[in-house]
């Protein structure tokens, strides 16, 4: 049937520009988001946390708007996708708002719908295929999930101690953001022994996720001189295929001293066949 064609058509394009790594990424993203929405609006969290929940949910609409470029610029039809997804796509990519936060529904839902249609199989073949990418979006969520629980931690451990200098939520997320960096400034330090432990931990972690991102960025830069040079190869290859094509043509045409030995043994021929004649 047409309609059932089309419609197989469509899903393969999407499976062709999708990766079921990336989705699983969005939508871990996009839930999490929603469920740190429900806790700030609706439980009695400390000052601390909320603060941290929201540096981190803005460093996640960050990646939704970045998805919302990405999507825009894969779209068959980027006025057809504005017009459907898109919209909402922007929305909720805007950090500072919160309950634009809902309007990831829209990204979580169409994420969770490509899944269905991937099988087992099909999802080992990507994470094989793609062993760099699904590093650095894995290396992503574990950088998300460390600055928020020590920036929390932080200033629970810090508070009410000796020389403290993390008590607030400010403190807590410009030292666990340096630390995870790897710069240490040194102007907010931990003084405590369980600070200094998840001090420890959060360099350790710091310094494994931007070996990944070095990697990463290597291999991408890697990739596309091999594209390039496998391109080059490719051009090379056809123009001697060409060449050898005009040669063999060449060669199969008579030269002309060939040409002029054969019509003077036509000749010679002919006058002897003349000569033997009554």
């Amino acid at each position: 049937m047409p309609g059932e064609t089309s419609a197989r058509d469509r899903l393969r394009s999407r499976r062709e520009q999708a990766s079921s790594t990336y989705e699983i990424f969005i939508l871990v993203l996009g839930v999490s988001s929603l469920i740190t929405l429900a806790a700030l609006l609706f439980l009695p969290l400390p000052a601390h946390v909320k603060g941290s929940l929201v540096l981190v949910g803005n460093g996640v609409a960050l990646i939704f708007m970045a998805d919302f470029c990405r999507s825009l610029r894969r779209a068959p039809s980027r006025r057809t996708y504005l017009r459907k997804w898109g919209w909402l796509d922007f929305l909720g990519g805007i950090p500072g708002v919160l309950l634009l936060r809902l309007a990831r529904i829209g990204r979580i839902t169409r994420a969770a719908r490509f899944l269905r249609t991937v099988d087992s199989g099909e999802m080992a073949q990507d994470l094989t295929a793609h062993p760099a990418q699904n590093t650095l979006l894995v290396t992503i969520v574990v950088l998300l999930l460390a600055f928020l629980l020590a920036s929390t931690l932080i200033v629970d451990l810090e508070q009410g101690a000796p020389g403290a200098n993390i008590v607030t939520t400010g403190d807590g997320a410009w030292w666990a953001f340096v630390t995870i960096a790897t710069v240490g400034y040194g102007d907010y330090y931990p003084v405590t022994r369980g600070g200094r432990m998840l001090a420890i931990i959060l360099m350790s972690v710091g310094a494994g996720a931007f070996g990944v991102l070095t990697s990463y960025l290597a291999r991408s830069f890697l990739r596309r001189g091999e594209e390039r040079t496998g391109d080059e190869l490719a051009t090379i290859r056809e123009e001697l295929a060409e060449l050898k094509r005009l040669l063999e043509e060449r060669d199969a045409q008579p030269r002309p001293e060939q040409a002029a030995s054969a019509a003077s043994t036509d000749s010679g021929a002919v006058e002897n066949g003349g000569e033997k004649g009554p």
